[in-house]
């Protein structure tokens, strides 16, 4: 246990060592976890923005002799929820036009989780679309059309909900038994554990592994 306290500990400093040097070099940091530090450059000028990530990298590497940081990935823009939970457009390859291609990164969000139904992640989807569209003028403006948009793709699916649109299969969420049903102490808050003891109470096995 010391042992792995000591890991983190180290991992800590450097994590804030590396904050400490990107706010030395005028840069804001917007978000660290781990073995990461974001950075907030302010500008949409791509070469600009590697230039900056090149520096702060031979900074940091500078203060380290078996440790090396280097550049993930640029975003020109992100949504960031909490802790390990964003949405961001990423820089890909220079097209032969000056222009940058674009992908779109979900991490940790609930759209790409397997304990929520098909309609939530297709909503969410939806909105990113939204936020993420090109016709933002700015990244990091709110608009009322933005707002107005999400708004409406919200309207639009609670109506197709109440009258009966949307196909029951856009509602199921699987989840797999990693033990017996009866052997969940917490079996009462679990609800794929009471579907699962209940479907045992009519007949039917319930194998561990199993997805229901």
């Amino acid at each position: 246990m010391p042992l792995a306290e000591l890991v983190t500990r180290k991992g800590r400093a450097a994590l804030e060592q590396a904050q400490s040097i990107a706010s030395t070099l005028n840069m804001e940091v917007i978000y660290g976890d781990t073995d990461s530090i974001m950075i907030n450059t302010h500008t949409n000028d791509y070469s600009e923005v590697r230039r900056m990530g090149t520096d702060l990298k031979k900074q940091i590497n500078k203060k380290f002799n078996e440790l090396e940081i280097d550049i993930d990935g640029i975003f020109r823009s992100m949504l960031l929820l909490q802790k390990k939970k964003y949405a961001a457009m990423v820089c890909g390859s220079v097209k032969p036009d000056g222009t940058v291609e674009l992908s779109r990164q979900e991490k940790g969000l609930d759209l790409v989780r397997r304990d929520w139904c098909m309609l939530a992640g297709d909503v969410g989807r939806a909105i990113l679309d939204c936020i993420f569209a090109p016709a933002t003028a700015k990244a990091g403006e709110v608009t009322i059309d933005l707002v107005e948009g999400i708004q409406d793709i919200l309207r639009q699916t609670s109506a197709a909900v109440k009258n009966g649109e949307v196909p029951l299969d856009k509602f199921e969420i699987t989840k797999s038994m990693t033990k017996r049903p009866e052997d969940y102490p917490d079996a009462q808050t679990q609800t794929h554990v009471q579907v699962a003891l209940a479907l045992r109470k009519e007949g039917n096995p319930v194998m561990v592994g199993e997805m229901i």
